[in-house]
């Protein structure tokens, strides 16, 4: 195996490198408890060999298969100490990204928007353009939540400008859905119907069936708002087939 072969001749970061990439596996198998054990065996290995970006992202690593968000967040913050010392800064962004993430989700809105922006000034500065369209949708969707809808629209068509021009479909998708959902709470509902349709053709050929029921069933509220309630009714249960099929294969 590979990392025998680099155990064997002495190169302990590679080594450990293939022992990420099996908690990567692992994580995505729904195994994160072998991830978690995988994750820190390469940081181990990392710390011991001084590699400072291999320590960086394996702390990103175990933030990310966390369950309470204080680890998570701990996680992060060690990732971004590490990742500081060796001023990498795309790793630094990805750490304050990851940081707001988790404030926004636990309901921190003020610090993740703080956070966020700091992310985004890093990714700006370095051009990332993928990852500057995700922070702005980041941002976008912390400004929804605080009800601030026209600076959220404002990141939101940002996001969306750069996805687009980035050919990133997926988040071209995730954007015009959130998007719609603006529109509907600004009483656009013309606007929403357009950006929904757009985003759900979106999901259909992405094949990403839990999205393509989630905008399903924001059609359905946009037509319950219409009146139209038994076209909302027969969205709701099209949403509610896709969601029985895909626990099904689970």
């Amino acid at each position: 195996m590979a990392r025998e072969a680099f155990t064997a001749a002495g190169d302990r970061a590679s080594a450990a490198r293939v022992v990420n990439l099996i908690g990567v596996a692992n994580a995505m198998a729904g195994d994160f408890e072998g991830a978690e054990t995988n994750f820190e065996e390469a940081l181990r290995t990392f710390e011991e060999v001084g590699d400072h970006r291999g320590v960086a992202d394996q702390l990103l690593n175990l933030g990310n298969i966390m369950e309470e968000p204080e680890q998570m967040i701990s996680y992060y913050r060690q990732s971004l100490q590490a990742a500081m010392e060796i001023n990498d800064r795309s790793k630094i962004a990805h750490a304050f990204n990851n940081i707001g993430v988790t404030l926004e989700e636990n309901g921190n809105l003020a610090g993740a928007l703080e956070t966020h922006e700091t992310a985004l000034a890093y990714w700006t500065d370095l051009g990332e353009t993928r990852n500057v369209a995700t922070v702005l949708f980041n941002i976008g969707q912390v400004l929804h939540k605080q009800e601030s809808l026209d600076p959220a629209r404002t990141k939101y068509e940002e996001s969306l400008q750069m996805s687009r021009e980035a050919g990133d479909s997926s988040n071209v998708a995730e954007v015009l859905s959130h998007l719609g959902g603006l529109y509907m709470d600004q009483g656009d509902l013309d606007g929403a119907k357009v950006t929904l349709d757009e985003a759900l053709a979106l999901y259909r050929d992405l094949e990403e069936r839990a999205e393509e029921a989630r905008v399903l069933r924001s059609l359905g509220d946009l037509l319950d708002r219409r009146g139209d309630e038994a076209g909302a009714q027969r969205l709701y249960e099209q949403a509610a087939a896709i969601e029985r099929e895909i626990e099904g294969t689970n």
